[in-house]
């Protein structure tokens, strides 16, 4: 078994499997869900348990019950010895016919895809087997049929795909997965706690969630080793609105929950985020010997000190980074700034 994919026969105990296959195994599927819709272009069979889409980072435990799938993740986690968040959760079929195709689940390095095979028999020229290639995609480094109970562990930007059953095969080959996340550093926990708390995971962004975009953003910095305030400025950059996305999360008469929870510096930065005419404002800025004028969005103008100025920057690029926008024909200031910064950083 290549190192990569760690695969495990009868992994769980007879009693909870059997329970999960009676209350699984007949549910009512939809097809044409695609693994990938960059590489696959009919889709197969799938049911939702609760999948919150591929951008997703927030914990979903909370949404799956208390019943057998609970105890299945919860049997995993003791089993496998990971703390890890639950992302997306599902069950997919596939009938003869409906191929698979080669594709990653994530490009994140952090994210570990569990495939449990529900099938209670299979035969060999049934076919139907996950296989699995090296990153470069030049070579199969292992292959693993759809065996009763068997469960496969391997990363998320592992290239795979399930093969297609063969004309022999008369069954619905059903899987059931896990996607999820190993626990990031403890701010970071709270950050995205508190976002889906509020109700982040349900108002949509450009790619995901609006806590899907701002976690992102927070990690940008974080893991560029900026200042802690700084990160969380970023995390919680649009909660208040911004000059361009207008979805308030949080309004004034619970601002100071944002305080109170992550400190003034951090509060700070994010109301001034929302009031700030930006991206223009923070490219343009009016420079003075006492610092930096920029315009709000009621029309006045603010003098603020070049270090909370840079602060607003830094934030401002991550956002552009994480949407793709950061682009020095567009925002040539701010582009020399980001690399600046990181520079210095390293």
């Amino acid at each position: 078994m290549d190192e990569e994919v760690k695969s495990y026969e009868n992994f769980f105990p007879e009693e909870m499997f059997k329970k999960f296959i009676e209350q699984y195994k007949n549910v009512p599927m939809r097809y044409g869900w695609m693994a990938n819709n960059k590489t696959d272009p009919h889709g197969h069979w799938n049911f939702s348990i609760y999948n919150s889409g591929g951008h997703n980072l927030a914990d979903i435990t909370d949404k799956i019950g208390n019943g057998v799938v609970k105890e299945m993740w919860d049997y995993f986690k003791e089993k496998i010895g990971e703390d890890l968040i639950l992302l997306r959760c599902y069950i997919n079929g596939h009938t003869y016919g409906v191929d698979g195709y080669l594709h990653t689940d994530s490009d994140r390095e952090d994210e570990t895809t569990t495939v449990l095979y529900m099938n209670e028999e299979w035969f060999p020229n049934w076919a139907g087997e996950t296989i699995f290639m090296d990153r470069k995609k030049t070579k199969i480094i292992e292959s693993v049929l759809p065996k009763a109970n068997c469960l496969v562990v391997f990363p998320s930007n592992l290239p795979h795909c399930a093969r297609g059953v063969s004309r022999k095969c008369y069954a619905l080959r059903q899987t059931f997965m896990f996607k999820a996340r190993k626990r990031r550093t403890p701010t970071f926990e709270k950050l995205s706690s508190f976002l889906k708390e509020h109700g982040a995971t349900n108002i949509t962004h450009k790619t995901g969630s609006l806590h899907d975009h701002l976690v992102r953003v927070y990690q940008i910095l974080e893991d560029r080793n900026f200042p802690e305030h700084v990160c969380l400025g970023a995390g919680l950059h649009s909660v208040f609105g911004t000059s361009i996305f207008t979805n308030v999360l949080i309004d004034d008469s619970k601002a100071d929950i944002v305080k109170e929870t992550f400190g003034d510096k951090a509060y700070t930065l994010a109301k001034l985020f929302s009031k700030i005419d930006r991206p223009k404002e923070l490219e343009n800025p009016e420079i003075t010997d006492d610092g930096m004028i920029v315009s709000l969005t009621d029309g006045n103008r603010v003098l603020m000190p070049t270090d909370t100025y840079e602060d607003l920057c830094l934030i401002e690029c991550a956002n552009l980074e994480d949407q793709r926008g950061l682009k020095n024909d567009k925002y040539p200031r701010l582009t020399e700034f980001w690399f600046k910064k990181l520079e210095k950083n390293k």
